[in-house]
């Protein structure tokens, strides 16, 4: 596994600031190839083995699905999403070999496509995941999560990519019951 390593600093409101005025967000592709018939997608992968996501169900049905096609990362993987009787799963789907990876958010790309991030930020809800997640993204390894960081007192509020390799991010915690702000810079090492 390719070791994933990232340089933190912590930096001011106002470099913050400075550091995402010009950030620009990558959007993900889409294909007018990839469409749902009869609340179906059907998939032939490589191997010639079939994956059909199939909707069932109604919206107050405890075993109610519905699945969205929400982009392309890149040529082999696709952002889908499952709606459930009150939950919400965003996956990526390997066209190729039909792998499915559960992500806790939109995929952030970074200007070279060699990265993304996810993150979860559950203020309210303590069993749910407060998270980033990096993952890798290459010729070899389609998707691969690099890097996880777990947190129990900052919740990242906003995450932007300034560069190929680094990050800003904007923390919120609580001090004397207080909302507070927490700004730090992340470059990746490879």
């Amino acid at each position: 596994m390719k070791q994933f390593l990232l340089d933190k600093e912590i930096i001011s409101e106002k470099k913050y600031q400075d550091l995402i005025r010009n950030v620009i967000l990558i959007s993900l592709d889409s294909s007018k190839y990839i469409q749902k018939t009869s609340n179906t997608f059907k998939f032939v992968l490589e191997n010639k083995r079939t994956v059909i996501l199939q909707d069932k169900g109604k919206e107050e049905d405890l075993d109610y699905k519905n699945y969205s096609y929400l982009g392309n990362v890149n040529k082999e993987l696709l952002l889908l999403s499952e709606d459930g009787y009150e939950t919400n799963e965003l996956f990526l789907f390997n066209i190729k070999d039909g792998t499915r990876t559960r992500i806790l958010s939109y995929p952030y790309l970074n200007k070279n496509s060699t990265y993304f991030f996810t993150y979860s930020n559950n203020l309210q809800v303590d069993y749910l995941e407060n998270r980033v997640d990096f993952y890798s993204l290459n010729d070899a390894t389609v998707n691969k999560r690099v890097g996880s960081f777990d947190f129990r007192e900052y919740f990242p509020v906003e995450m932007f990519w300034i560069s190929g390799s680094e990050i800003a991010i904007k923390f919120l915690f609580y001090q004397k019951e207080q909302e507070a702000f927490k700004f730090e810079k992340w470059k990746i090492r490879d």
